[in-house]
């Protein structure tokens, strides 16, 4: 078995194996990807190294901020004002906010 078979192994049996203990998403991934790592001999820094660029991602770094303001939204009350606002525009139609 070569080492990609066994790491492919490790990654998806271990997670799914996490799962089915109800460990949480986030950890079961963590875990199971520091299992692959070992597995096929990676260098943590290497493996840190790539978790940081990817978060330091400028394009992915939108998604937070608007899940943010959209609570911020919803908390005070914007949000209901903009969907009658938008009710009051083509409210009357046919299919209406769908517009």
């Amino acid at each position: 078995m070569t080492t990609a078979t066994l790491a492919a192994i490790v990654l998806i049996g271990g997670f799914i194996a996490l799962m089915l203990m109800r460990v949480p998403v986030s950890f079961a991934m963590l875990l199971s990807t520091l299992g692959c790592a070992l597995v096929t001999g990676t260098n943590f820094s290497v493996l840190v190294r790539q978790m940081v660029d990817g978060a330091n991602n400028f394009s992915l770094l939108s998604i937070p901020f608007f899940i943010v303001m959209g609570e911020f939204m919803s908390a005070g009350g914007i949000s209901e004002k903009i969907v009658d606002l938008a009710n009051l525009a083509v409210g009357r139609f046919r299919g209406g906010l769908a517009y």
